[in-house]
């Protein structure tokens, strides 16, 4: 499994913080955009293209933090 995107909560993270986030734990700058897609209350991030057939799965971490899996 892969992550697919990091969603980060409106609520509990501004923009500049979100990006911070993902700089400090190891995503690579240039999978986010700078003006990353907003999901209803979240802040998206995506780490790789969605594909057609895969399954998803979503974990909940620390404020709110979602990651997407693909597999």
């Amino acid at each position: 499994m892969e992550i697919q995107s990091v969603l980060f909560p409106i609520s509990k993270f501004s923009l500049a913080e979100a990006r911070e986030w993902i700089i400090k734990h190891g995503f690579k700058k240039q999978f986010y955009r700078k003006k990353p897609e907003t999901l209803g209350n979240y802040h998206r991030f995506r780490q790789l293209k969605p594909i057609e057939g895969a399954q998803y799965y979503v974990k909940k971490k620390d404020r709110g933090i979602m990651f997407v899996f693909m597999k």
